[in-house]
């Protein structure tokens, strides 16, 4: 049952769209404790930055969409992973950004 209430039309669905991913590495967080997922979307996310700051909307992908407050969603995902995690080693990798 946790694949249908866990998962957002993956068959047609291949990118993680900021907004979506949020949610849905809170929802890991909070049934696992474990934050594997969330860390690597940041990462992915954080890769498609620009020189101006801005992520892409999704991730990965190589053709740019920019939602703007999407880069804001990044943020506060890092901010979930010191919040509810205390990951105190990932945090301030993130920090340059």
């Amino acid at each position: 049952m946790r694949h249908e209430t866990d998962m957002d039309r993956p068959h047609s669905e291949q990118l993680q769209y900021v907004g979506d991913t949020r949610i849905q590495a809170l929802v890991s967080i909070y049934m696992s404790g474990d934050a594997r997922l969330a860390r690597s979307a940041i990462e992915q996310l954080d890769a498609s930055r620009t020189a101006e700051g801005a992520t892409f909307s999704r991730a990965p992908s190589w053709l740019p969409q920019y939602i703007p407050p999407f880069s804001l969603f990044w943020i506060a995902m890092v901010h979930d992973c010191w919040r509810y995690v205390g990951d105190e080693e990932f945090v301030p990798r993130c920090r340059p950004a």
